[in-house]
């Protein structure tokens, strides 16, 4: 009864006021006959929070749907399997989503996990900085990751309670990272810049490659990558020299072996091997995992992480088939081509004799 009042209610229909009226004339009800008195008082608790808790749900559920219509287009199942479940963390809370068919079915809490999440898209986002501190840009629905990341790598540094052993791995990750580029990162007058060599540079006028590191650099100064924090990266070999990427692997898993939780998706063979080396370099087995994503569909091969890396690495060099098809072709046509010229000149030389 409970949950079909609140859904009439989220509907606007405004039946939950009807309701509380008729508990109000129960509550008369009771004055004139005292027994009721502790029934009546044990219901009407039981009654306010099942509708306290019905509405916080489904308060978050219409939020989060929100959320899908607008940075998904309200498209984010996959085609072939419409039913999925999402983890959410927020503020040192871990949620639990399901949807099935674009539709939020039920939004509830589901424990503690990470203290904080970092999403990294793209390193253009140091290219757009000043656009996104503009309220009528930075305020849309489909910028909050865009905002969180702002907002995380020109505010003020994090507090960190072992501030010791955080100090450390910081310090220690931040001459690692400055090592690569060559170069250290200020910000002035809320303008970062790169200095190397003497000289200093505005973000926006140095490479994307570069600003990939300068990146981690920002997170690392202000405090956000720590133990217990989640950090998801979208692609970092997209702007990186192969030789980039080797270097960049090592960095992240740097941040593993100090703690933090790394969420990295991937299409670079030089990535991905380099990521697969360091997990045996620094033992870290059983605090890592990799899944193969085919026609939306992620898995782990046979619960084996050796056996993933073998399909993952068998699908990436499928191009490279083609491309030696394509080199046969090729020769093919020269040799075709190289015939056709000798005949060419067979013939001539016939005709002078």
């Amino acid at each position: 009864m409970i949950d079909e009042i609140g859904r009439m209610e989220l509907e606007g229909n405004g039946y939950t006021e009807l309701f509380l009226n008729a508990l109000n004339s129960f509550e008369n009800v009771v004055n004139r006959y005292p027994k009721l008195t502790k029934f009546y008082s044990t219901f009407r608790k039981e009654v306010f929070e099942t509708m306290s808790d019905f509405f916080r749900e489904e308060f978050r559920k219409l939020n989060f749907q929100n959320i899908i219509n607008s940075l998904f287009d309200r498209d984010i199942c996959n085609k072939e399997n419409p039913k999925s479940k999402i983890t959410l963390t927020h503020a040192n809370q871990i949620s639990a989503a399901g949807i099935h068919y674009n539709k939020v079915t039920f939004f509830r809490e589901a424990g503690k996990f990470f203290e904080d999440v970092t999403y990294v898209d793209s390193p253009v986002i140091l290219q757009l900085i000043d656009l996104l501190s503009e309220d009528d840009v930075a305020s849309k629905e489909y910028l909050p990751t865009a905002k969180d990341l702002k907002q995380k790598i020109i505010g003020l540094p994090k507090n960190i309670e072992d501030k010791f052993d955080s100090a450390r791995f910081i310090e220690k990750m931040m001459r690692k990272v400055e090592s690569i580029i060559g170069g250290e990162v200020g910000e002035k007058a809320g303008r970062i810049e790169f200095e190397k060599d003497g000289y200093i540079y505005s973000v926006k006028n140095i490479s994307d490659g570069i600003k990939s590191f300068i990146l981690l650099l920002l997170l690392l100064k202000k405090n956000i990558l720590l133990k217990n924090t989640l950090l998801v990266i979208e692609e970092p070999e997209v702007f990186l020299h192969p030789n980039w990427q080797l270097k960049y692997a090592r960095i992240i898993m740097d941040f593993v072996k100090g703690g933090i939780t790394v969420l990295l998706n991937s299409h670079s063979p030089y990535m991905i091997e380099a990521i697969k080396s360091y997990v045996s370099l620094y033992d870290l087995e059983d605090k890592f995992d990799v899944y193969f994503t085919h026609n939306g569909i992620i898995r782990k091969v046979d619960n084996s992480n050796e056996k993933t890396f073998e399909k993952i690495f068998n699908t990436l060099a499928e191009p490279f088939s083609e491309i030696e098809k394509l080199e046969k072709e090729v020769q093919e046509k020269k040799g075709v081509k190289e015939y056709q010229e000798n005949e060419k000149e067979d013939i001539d030389e016939e005709d002078i004799l």
